[in-house]
């Protein structure tokens, strides 16, 4: 039995569309990011673990949080599992005294001249 392949209809064409609302859905933004939670546990999502074969980094906080540099092959190594997850208890214990939301979010970017990834902090996770 074959499989008919239809193209795709315009909603235009099968109501009026001036009578209804109609979801157009989200995009996901595919953002390469770093999750800090308040328990001590940091994350990679799903998108910076697919951009990175990494899993041990030295991990630097700016002093104001505004920043955050993950960089490979150094001494000073926080391993993350294959999940993209690790804790670092003490390091959140100090920054939380900030008074921090539950989790700050960074997003990360590759830094050919540093040879780091480069997180500035999402101001949205700030409020």
């Amino acid at each position: 039995m074959e499989k008919k392949t239809t193209a795709k209809r315009k909603l235009e064409d099968i109501i009026d569309v001036k009578k209804y609302y109609v979801s157009h859905g989200t995009k996901r933004l595919y953002e390469k990011k770093l999750i800090i939670r308040q328990n001590g546990q940091m994350s990679m999502n799903s998108t910076f673990l697919k951009a990175t074969d990494e899993r041990a980094f030295a991990v630097a906080l700016s002093m104001d949080l505004s920043e955050v540099l993950m960089i490979p092959n150094c001494t000073e190594e926080v391993r993350f599992a294959k999940n993209g997850r690790t804790k670092d208890v003490e390091l959140v214990k100090e920054i939380w005294k900030k008074k921090l939301p539950e989790q700050i979010e960074y997003i990360m970017k590759w830094n050919d001249e540093n040879g780091a990834w480069v997180g500035m902090l999402n101001q949205k996770t700030r409020e």
